[in-house]
């Protein structure tokens, strides 16, 4: 309601302070394509002088799979925040776009991101979730390049600061990559807990677009152990939360 109102009265800067403002529990909701459609409606002059506009732009993007776009929006606002002086919207924007890396299959680019950030948090305790998150993705890059022991005593401390917080998005994030790096190993059963965790939390949180990623995560595994009836339950309802969250490259996934 105060974003139609913010539209009607002509007040773009309101309007973008409103979007930041509203922007955190629209991406813990997994609603990309409504914040997409609030940044359209801001002037392009305004989103390119505000960093936060443009990180939220970068995140939108990321929510997308757009990850060149992500990259691109992300290093406009890494630049921006650095020159405004501001390291906790800059840590922000690194935390971002090391997931985007990471995506895109650059873990070594990733992990340079994961480490300034885990430099910019490691001394605020505001920034606690953010220390985490960091963590987390110095972790699942470890594990890509290679070094498993290391990369999954990093997911483990992370799991435990989100544990700590009480953070249900972070915990999400952290069981289901920690589910990934487990079934990179070969330990399914471990694999299948660490999802079975992440769906937990992607239901506490009601968030559409990661219960679909994660029953996609459980139907692909399932379906490597033979159980093509649980298998087919999995994809169902990954299809199922696509088409709530929106999303149609979760939908392409299940199909």
């Amino acid at each position: 309601k105060a974003h139609a109102v913010y539209q009607e009265l002509g007040a773009p800067e309101d309007l973008a302070d409103h979007i930041e403002r509203a922007a955190t529990p629209l991406i813990r909701q997994g609603r990309s394509q409504t914040l997409k459609r609030w940044l359209a409606d801001l002037p392009a002059s305004l989103v390119e002088k505000r960093p936060h506009l443009l990180s939220l732009k970068g995140a939108a993007a990321l929510m997308d799979a757009d990850l060149r776009k992500a990259i691109q929006f992300l290093g406009q606002a890494i630049q921006a925040f650095t020159q405004a002086n501001d390291p906790a919207g800059l840590a922000r924007a690194y935390a971002r776009r090391a997931t985007a890396y990471h995506f895109l299959g650059d873990y070594r680019a990733s992990l340079g991101d994961a480490e300034k950030l885990l430099e910019l948090s490691s001394w605020d305790p505001k920034l606690r979730d953010l220390y985490a998150e960091a963590l987390n993705s110095k972790g699942m890059n470890l594990v890509w390049l290679g070094k498993p022991a290391e990369g999954l005593a990093c997911l483990e401390r992370s799991l435990g600061i989100s544990s700590e917080l009480g953070d249900a998005n972070n915990l999400f994030i952290v069981f289901q990559d920690l589910g990934a790096s487990y079934r990179s190993l070969g330990d399914v059963g471990r694999a299948r807990a660490y999802y079975l965790q992440a769906l937990a939390c992607a239901q506490e949180t009601k968030n559409a677009q990661k219960a679909a990623s994660i029953h996609n995560n459980l139907g692909i595994l399932e379906h490597y152990l033979g159980d093509y009836p649980q298998a087919f339950s999995s994809f169902d309802q990954s299809l199922r939360q696509a088409r709530l969250a929106q999303v149609p490259r979760l939908e392409a996934f299940s199909l």
